[in-house]
C-alpha cells in the first residue's frame, strides 16, 4: 500500500491519535522485518530472535500467513515454535543467591545466558553458572 493510500485508509476511521500512531509503528516494524528476514543471508537463531522479540505475536503470525512458503515464514515459524521459548535456567533469584548485586546488570547477564542457549553453547544449570563466573566476575564490592 502506498503511503498516500495508507493515510487515506486511516483517515476513514475516527480513531484516537495514539491508535493511528501505533498502527503506523506496527506497519513500519513489519516492513523492517520483511526486509531484514527475507534475505537469503544465513541468520543465526540469535539474530532472528533479536528481530522478532520486540514484535507482537499477532504481527509475526500475520507475516507468516501473508508470505507462505517463504524464508520469512520459515524463520517466523522457527521463532514461534522454538527460539522464542528458549530461556536460561537461572533466574534473578539465582543470581542473587550466587552473590551478584541486584540491578541493571541482571538483565545483561540473563540476556547473555539466553544467547548462549540459543547458540547451543549452554545446556545445563552448571554451565550457566560457570559462564557467569567467567564473563561476569564479581568484584570485591559484590562479595
Amino acid at each position: 500500500m502506498t503511503p498516500t493510500a495508507w493515510k487515506a485508509c486511516l483517515s476513514r476511521f475516527p480513531w484516537p491519535r495514539a491508535w493511528v500512531e501505533k498502527l503506523q509503528y506496527q506497519k513500519n516494524q513489519a516492513g523492517n522485518l520483511i526486509k531484514a528476514l527475507s534475505g537469503r543471508s544465513p541468520m543465526s537463531p540469535v539474530q532472528v530472535v533479536g528481530y522478532m522479540d520486540p514484535c507482537p505475536v499477532e504481527n509475526l503470525i500475520f507475516l507468516s500467513a501473508r508470505y507462505p512458503g517463504t524464508l520469512l515464514a520459515r524463520r517466523v515459524r522457527g521463532y514461534l515454535r522454538q527460539w522464542s521459548k528458549v530461556q536460561p535456567v537461572l533466574t534473578g533469584e539465582d543470581l542473587k543467591a550466587l552473590g551478584y548485586a541486584p540491578g541493571q546488570g541482571f538483565g545483561k547477564m540473563l540476556r547473555a545466558l539466553r544467547q548462549g542457549r540459543l547458540e547451543g553453547k549452554l545446556h545445563t544449570r552448571a554451565q550457566e553458572k560457570q559462564y557467569l563466573r567467567e564473563k561476569f566476575p564479581r568484584t570485591n564490592q559484590d562479595q
